[in-house]
């Protein structure tokens, strides 16, 4: 009788198991457009990166921001895609890799893109899945 018991239960637990696992999955993925932004000026964002980089991780990274500065390059990265420099300040930039491989940016352009933060490269923060707001 225990058993038995211990064999429902464990079964049980595979099942529970198996179907949050396969609602994990199949969740759709969060779109950058549907989060709430920070938005911050592209020269804060280089500066508080550079000044205190654990301080910065915390307030930004993973999350959506909405930054707004004027395209130092517009360039094809290494997947066909489109890489945006923004100018930052002395402290560095903002890369940003665009979702859509054909959105119109020209370098000089003042531009306010909405992306995720995925941290900081030397002297560069980088963003990616973004858009032009």
């Amino acid at each position: 009788m225990n058993k038995k018991r211990i064999l429902y239960l464990l079964f049980a637990a595979i099942c529970v198991g198996g179907a949050i696992g396969f609602y994990m999955w199949n969740k759709p993925h969060e779109k950058v457009e549907d989060m709430k932004g920070i938005t911050v000026n592209a020269g804060e964002l280089c500066t508080a990166f550079a000044t205190n980089e654990a301080a910065a991780n915390e307030q930004y990274l993973n999350k959506a921001l909405v930054v707004s500065g004027t395209v130092a390059e517009a360039s094809q990265n290494q997947d066909g895609g489109l890489a945006v420099t923004i100018t930052g300040n002395t402290d560095g930039n903002v890369l940003c890799t665009m979702r859509e491989k054909d959105a119109k940016v020209l370098a000089g352009q003042q531009v306010t893109v909405k992306g995720v933060c995925t941290g900081f490269i030397i002297t560069d923060v980088t963003l990616t899945d973004c858009v032009l707001q």
